[in-house]
């Protein structure tokens, strides 16, 4: 489950990185599949301050689209 990190957790090493995974991860929700907007949603809101956990999720919306490329 996502939510806002306590403060003692390591951050993400690069914001820009995650920021970047998750707009790309908007236009494709929003361009062309339509099974992933609710994830993308939840993930956009820790663009501000992504977190190791949030990376890892968003990485494993990018292994779902690669395992479902064909459908």
């Amino acid at each position: 489950m996502l939510d806002i990190a306590e403060e003692e957790e390591d951050g993400a090493n690069d914001p820009k990185h995650y920021q970047t995974i998750v707009g790309s991860l908007m236009y494709i929700a929003l361009a062309t599949r339509r099974d992933i907007p609710y994830a993308v949603a939840a993930l956009s809101r820790f663009n501000s301050r992504p977190f190791a956990r949030h990376l890892t999720a968003a990485q494993c919306v990018l292994r779902y689209l690669q395992v479902m490329k064909d459908y």
